[in-house]
Parts: structure tokens; sequence; C-alpha cells
């Protein structure tokens, strides 16, 4: 019998996962507020595209193609308002829906949430409610991916593509700065030995990055569907940023153990290697590679491999064409940033300086090389599928051998995000004084790992005596606004 605690997991921690039962959690507000709003822009975005189907069709050569298509995207349409109307009237979670021309991996996954489901309702909780936040939630958009998965003039089309576009586009002003900084970086001379000044410049570098890194994660489109370009340009900047909003920092345990100039590893290997369990495409993206450009350029490491989605995910996760799509746009940084494209936003940086294009277009063209070279690399797509399951990371032992494998051969893994923050901890009611080594169960020890996270859901751990009482009092709604970090 599953169990009632915490039915979709082998390991049970001592506290309940967050669920929308709950009318005072995040998660009560997503299902209500944040769900409808995500849905609704998907299909108003469906109804777009159908208009521009019906516009082409009078002159369009191929218009049964097009016909099949409109009629495709009308029928998808109808599933998502049903979806839409699920979810709000707190109805049974319905098994997922496969197909004849499924690969064996997308039938796997079909079958582990259908099993999932299976446990949660055998525990009494079978509806959008009563189930687990981190359970309906990815439901949900496994359950959208497989609407558009299961018709063919739709099967490979992402309905949040043009968000990711837009949200990047509208962040030249912070793309070019960080830009200019890293080139400043990378061609600062290289010394075969390392003195001490040379070492607190690098690490005070590394720091900076880290920070931009960590305060990319702000721009997460399903969490802020209604974010304008001014409030992402804001929350890309410097000034966003303050000392007393990091709640916990393990900067420098990390810097200690992976970027030591001066320190060696028993056992290891000079040349390195660093993982990304990415987050957010577009500036988010944009932020983990020039942490990892430094790094390459600065530290042992010898390889950065990075971790997408499979499927569109949480609106704004990177699957491997947002990585494709960010190269191209940096290799041609004046047509991408300067013109409307598709979705008819633009941030126009005007009177910007010829030399600005060209240092990002310089950059845009490393980080090519890097991956033509091997430098960095993409996960192979067979050993992609866990981040997109239901499930918390600490149940990978038995579920992903293969993955595992491979992040135990990595010196760290950089988890970035708020949902796989979540599935760290099993997105559980934990106290916020809970050691981490408790919250990520029995995935402490596995393989060194770093989360880097703004706070955007009610889970915490980890945090010091008294900070959650200090933060509180000055911010009640510091745990989903954003404006904090661990």
């Amino acid at each position: 019998m599953a169990s009632t605690i915490f039915p979709n997991s082998n390991h049970q921690p001592r506290v309940h996962p967050y669920s929308p039962s709950n009318k005072h959690s995040f998660a009560f507000q997503s299902v209500t507020t944040r769900w409808p709003k995500i849905l609704t822009q998907v299909i108003d975005h469906l109804v777009d595209q159908n208009n521009q189907l019906l516009d082409r069709l009078p002159s369009d050569p191929d218009s049964q193609s097009l016909k099949a298509k409109l009629t495709q995207g009308k029928a998808i349409i109808s599933l998502i308002s049903e979806l839409k109307y699920e979810a709000a009237r707190d109805k049974e979670l319905s098994p997922l829906e496969s197909n004849q021309n499924y690969t064996e991996q997308e039938n796997q996954i079909i079958l582990l949430y259908n099993q999932e489901l299976s446990k949660s309702k055998a525990a009494g909780k079978p509806t959008w409610f009563s189930a687990s936040w981190l359970l309906t939630e990815c439901y949900l958009y496994q359950r959208l991916h497989g609407f558009f998965n299961r018709h063919e003039h739709w099967k490979n089309f992402d309905p949040f593509e043009h968000q990711k576009l837009s949200s990047f586009r509208s962040s030249w002003s912070a793309v070019s700065n960080l830009c200019l900084i890293l080139d400043r970086l990378t061609k600062q001379d290289k010394q075969s030995s390392v003195t001490d000044d040379d070492l607190l410049g690098r690490r005070a570098q590394f720091n900076e990055l880290l920070s931009a890194c960590l305060w990319g994660n702000a721009t997460d489109l399903s969490l802020l569907p209604n974010m304008t370009h001014e409030e992402i340009q804001h929350l890309q900047t410097s000034s966003s940023r303050k000392p007393e909003s990091v709640l916990r920092d393990d900067s420098a345990q990390v810097w200690q153990t992976c970027f030591d100039f001066n320190s060696s590893v028993p056992g290891k290997p000079s040349a390195r290697r660093i993982d990304f369990v990415l987050d957010n495409a577009g500036f988010e993206l944009f932020t983990d590679l020039v942490l990892a450009d430094w790094i390459v350029s600065n530290s042992k490491a010898a390889q950065i491999v990075f971790h997408p989605k499979l499927i569109p995910w949480f609106v704004s996760d990177v699957m491997k064409k947002d990585i494709d799509q960010l190269l191209e746009s940096m290799v041609d940084p004046r047509n991408f940033f300067t013109s409307t494209g598709t979705d008819q936003s633009s941030t126009n940086p005007d009177q910007t300086h010829d030399a600005h294009f060209l240092v990002v277009q310089e950059i845009g063209r490393r980080w090519k090389s890097y991956f033509e070279s091997g430098a960095w690399k993409v996960m192979d797509s067979s050993l992609l599928s866990f981040w997109t399951n239901p499930l918390p990371f600490w149940d990978i032992a038995s579920r992903d051998t293969k993955l595992l494998e491979e992040l135990r051969a990595a010196d760290l893994v950089i988890f970035k995000g708020d949902l796989n923050y979540r599935k760290l901890t099993g997105d559980a009611q934990w106290e916020t004084e809970t050691p981490i080594e408790e919250a990520i169960g029995p995935l402490n020890g596995l393989f060194n790992l770093l989360s880097l996270r703004t706070c955007k859901a009610d889970v915490c751990a980890g945090l010091g005596s008294g900070k959650e009482a200090w933060v509180s009092k000055i911010d009640p709604d510091w745990r989903i606004n954003g404006k904090y970090v661990t």
C-alpha cells in the first residue's frame, strides 16, 4: 500500500510534501491563479498560430497540410481548455495517454507518471488539490506536452518558445554589460603559477559571476507570467542584488572544493568536470554559460556538461534547441537584439557602440567552439528523461543508475533554479533550520552538489538559527517573491 504521507517516493521523510490542499500555500495559489494564466496564454498563442494558418490558406499550394494542421490546432485548444477546467474544479488526475508513434523512452515516462498517479490515488490523494504539488505541476506540463506530441503537425511545437525568445531579446543591456566584463576577465594574463594576489583576484571574479548566475534565476516565466520587459531588465542588473538577500552562502566551500588552484585532491586527475542541471532559457542560460566560460578559462575543469529538458517544461526551462538559439543570437547579436522578431518585442539598443556587438559576437563564437571541441557538451538525450519525471531527486539511485553514474563522474553538479531545489528537497514542509543534508535525503553524499536558487516556492531548508524570524519580519512573502536566494 502506498504511504499516505509521501506516496510518490521510495524515501519516506518525516514531513509531508507541499500540497494545494492548504489554501494558504503557494501551491494553492499556483493551481487557482498561476496555472490558469499560463494555460490561457498558451491558448491565446495557439489562436494566433491558427489565424496565421488561415491567412496562408488561399495562396499556399500545400493547403491540405495547412488545413490538417489547423484542425489539429483547434483540437489541441479544446484539450487545453478541458485541462484548465479539470484543474480548477479539483477533478481526479486522469492517466496520461500514449500513442502508437511514441518512442520507448516516451512510453516509459508515460508509464512512470501513471504509476505515480495510481500510488497517489491509493493514498487517498487522487485529485488536483489533494495530490502533492510537485506531482501535479509536473503532470500538468507532461500532459500539456502530450497534447502536442500526439498530433503529427504539432509534434515538435514549443508553445513557450516565443516567450523565451522575447524575454532574452529584452535582455540586451545586461547581456552586453556582462559580455564586456567576461571579455576583460578572460583576456587577463594567466600565469603558470598562481600567487596569493592572483588567487584573491580570481576568487573575487568567481564570486561575482556566481552571483550573476544565481540572480539570473530570478527571471522565471512560469512563476512571473505577467512580467514586463522593464521588470525583467531590473532583475538582471547588479543593483537588484543585495548581500542581505542571500539567506545561505556556501560559495567559500565550493571554491575550496573545486577551484582552489594551489591544492590537489588525492586520486583526482587534473582534468575535471562540472555539470549544470539547467533551469531557465534566455538570460539565465546566458549567465550559466558566462560562469562556465570563466570556469574553463580559470580552473582545472576540462569539461562542462549541460543537462537541458527533453520537452517544453515549466514555461521557460531550457531545451537543447534553446541552447542552439542562444548561440546563434550571440553570433549575430545586431540582428537578434535590434529586430522585433515574431514576438513583436525588442529592446532596440539604440546608440550601442559597434565594439559591444563585436564582443558579444566573439564570445558567441568562442562558446560554439567549446561545443565543437567537446570542452562543453550537452548530456545525451537518452539520459535526460529523469529531469522531467515527477519524482524527488533523492530517488535517482533506484530510478536511473546510468544518470547517477554520470553525475558521480563530475567534481561538482550545479542545480539551477527553484524547481530543481524543490526536487532536491522533495518539496517537503521542512523547518527552515533543518540541515540540508537531511532535506536532500538519500542524495546526500552521492556526489558533490551546489544549488543556486531564488526563493519562489514555500520549501526552504538549511538556514541558520534565527534567519527565518529575521527575514519574515522584513518581508512576509520572502519564500515566494524571488527577492531572496540560497
